[in-house]
Parts: structure tokens; C-alpha cells; sequence
């Protein structure tokens, strides 16, 4: 254990305790998975919404 941590396992010199740190760690990485999900079914989304416009100008009006 380092001058810097007390028996609690806190680091003094940042505020927080390890387990805080691993919890803080998991819902950054969570937000990012979250946010990837988001970015890929928008451009699903785009891209569908691309290929029926092309459809409906391809069948409309000529």
C-alpha cells in the first residue's frame, strides 16, 4: 500500500477509491458502446432511407 492510499484503498491524492475508479471506467466504456450503437443505426437508417428515395425517383416520375 503506497503513502498515498489509506487502508480503505482511497487515493488520497485523487479523491476516490479504486472501485470508484473501475465503476467510473465501466460507464465511460458503457456511454461508448452505447454510442457506437447509436452512430451505426443512424447510418442503417441513412442508408435506407437513401435507397428509397433512389427507388421512388426510379419508379416516379420520368
Amino acid at each position: 500500500m503506497s503513502a498515498s492510499t489509506s487502508s480503505a484503498g482511497v487515493d488520497r491524492e485523487r479523491g476516490y477509491s479504486p472501485v470508484e475508479g473501475v465503476y467510473e471506467l465501466h460507464a465511460d466504456a458503457a456511454d461508448a458502446v452505447t454510442d457506437l450503437y447509436a452512430r451505426e443505426e443512424l447510418q442503417r437508417r441513412r442508408e435506407r432511407t437513401e435507397a428509397a428515395i433512389r427507388r421512388a425517383e426510379e419508379t416516379c416520375c420520368d
